[in-house]
């Protein structure tokens, strides 16, 4: 699992390797399909929405965490119980809850959803830590 430490390649700028190395650490307990396309698309969504490192990916997806579970208990992929999303759509469909235009070229699921349930699940995304909380070991 992502430790989340500044001493280890975390702190890499997000590219496509570190985000595939990323992706396959943290969500270890996910399928690990990866299209080379989906994933170009989403290193370069997520640098034009300011997105330097590993660590500062890591970060916000904690925050959206809550929001992205709800989402996904209310929307599995199909019937069966297991049924949950790949790492790739773990990132869009957080980054789409936490930036509202994130999708937009790229439509994810949730544009199916309403405006009201959306604004749901976004209600359950945590504030923006501060500068000294992100120095600590939080992550």
């Amino acid at each position: 699992m992502y430790s989340g430490t500044a001493d280890s390649s975390e702190n890499q700028e997000i590219s496509l390797q570190s985000l595939r190395n990323y992706l396959m650490m943290a969500y270890s307990d996910r399928p690990a399909i990866v299209h080379e396309g989906n994933l170009h698309l989403l290193v370069d969504r997520l640098r034009g929405y300011g997105y330097v490192t590993i660590t500062q990916l890591h970060r916000t997806l904690l925050r959206v965490k809550p929001a992205f579970e709800a989402y996904e208990r209310a929307h599995p992929l199909n019937e069966m119980p297991i049924s949950r999303l790949v790492p790739v759509g773990i990132v869009w469909i957080s980054m789409s809850l936490l930036h509202e235009g994130f999708s937009q070229r790229e439509p994810t699921a949730i544009v199916k959803c309403r405006r009201e349930e959306l604004e749901g699940y976004r209600s359950r995304i945590l504030p923006p830590e501060t500068q000294d909380a992100q120095s600590g070991t939080r992550a």
